[in-house]
């Protein structure tokens, strides 16, 4: 986390003194947040420690701020806190996180700030259940700082866990650095056993970055319905079809969206409704086949937003219902 303060090549550093590890900058313990956020604001910069302090702000004072020739930084730390909390396998949570990110964002643009940079300084792995052969034993030795996804100490030995050579990344050190094979974890107490991350995974190292700038006109947030599952032909009235949200922004919002089912122009089934959202949404359409004329024909799918009645899209689904009675 202390790797993303200003020029970490030239001043970030660790080490170990009596058991305890330390990560350093400019020669000086950062181990916390609210370490990282003291350091920051030596550096002449207006610090917001979470989103809702930046969405309270007005946007005039933001401006008086970048008049004022001032960078603005905002933390979040809540898509940490929303994971750690996660007792559901669903990531559905996050939706208000991402929402929150999208409102800083637009107060920002509304101050005057013409680039926005969105940053995190770790991945994360999210695991809906925990296989046993997943859990390893921490490595033997005498160990310094441990957590789910790594161990850092000295004379460290384990034949489940990798040791990448520190010397290789320009770190003279006599530590090892030992962490768990593909998406295994340390056995340890307490915390989430689902969102984990310190580790060496691909989600947990290579993480984006967004850069965000405005040209200070209102733009239009182009959100769009897509169908996702629709299936090509069917044998029985009863089906399911799949819509969810596409948006050019960072939109958690959701659309009532109205399926109706149709052969030669006639309703032949009662009219469905589904909450497409940025995850996928699934409805059961149930088709009457009292109405069906054609039970080896086609039947057509129209998908409508509820609220303006604009016609997002249609599907032709074939149909092989010749030989059912209507039940399931």
């Amino acid at each position: 986390m202390t790797a993303i303060l200003p020029k970490t090549e030239d001043r970030l550093n660790f080490t170990e003194e009596n058991g305890e590890f330390s990560v350093l900058y400019d020669g000086t313990g950062i181990n916390s947040r609210n370490d990282r956020i003291e350091k920051l604001s030596s550096e002449d910069l207006s610090i917001y420690r979470d989103t809702s302090s930046l969405l309270k702000c007005d946007p005039e004072e933001i401006k008086s701020e970048i008049e004022r020739g001032k960078r603005i930084i905002v933390f979040s730390q809540e898509i940490d806190l929303t994971g750690e909390s996660l007792d559901a396998p669903s990531l559905s949570k996050f939706k208000k996180n991402i929402g929150d990110i999208n409102k800083v964002i637009e107060t920002l643009q509304k101050g005057g700030v013409e680039t926005v940079y969105v940053i995190t300084d770790h991945g994360f792995l999210y695991k809906p259940r925990e296989m046993a052969s997943e859990s390893v034993s921490k490595p033997e030795g005498n160990i310094v700082k441990f957590g789910r996804r790594y161990a850092i100490g000295r004379d460290l030995n384990s034949d489940f866990v990798i040791f990448p050579n520190i010397k290789d990344y320009g770190i003279d050190s006599d530590l090892d650095f030992a962490f768990p094979r593909s998406l295994g974890t340390f056995k340890k107490r307490g915390g989430s056993r689902k969102y984990l991350h310190g580790g060496i995974s691909l989600q947990e190292m290579i993480v984006p970055v967004v850069r965000i700038v405005s040209n200070g006109k209102e733009t239009e947030k182009k959100t769009v319905v897509k169908i996702t599952d629709v299936p090509d032909r069917i044998a029985n009235p009863y089906f399911k079809v799949g819509v969810k949200l596409v948006s050019s922004a960072l939109d958690t919002g959701e659309k009532r969206v109205r399926i109706e089912p149709k052969q030669f122009g006639k309703e032949i089934g009662d009219n469905v409704y589904c909450s497409a959202g940025v995850t996928e949404s699934t409805a059961t359409v149930k088709l009457d086949l009292d109405e069906v004329e054609d039970q080896s024909g086609e039947l057509e799918l129209y998908f409508y937003d509820d609220e303006t009645e604009v016609l997002i899209d249609q599907k032709q689904i074939n149909l092989d219902l010749v030989y059912t009675d209507g039940e399931i």
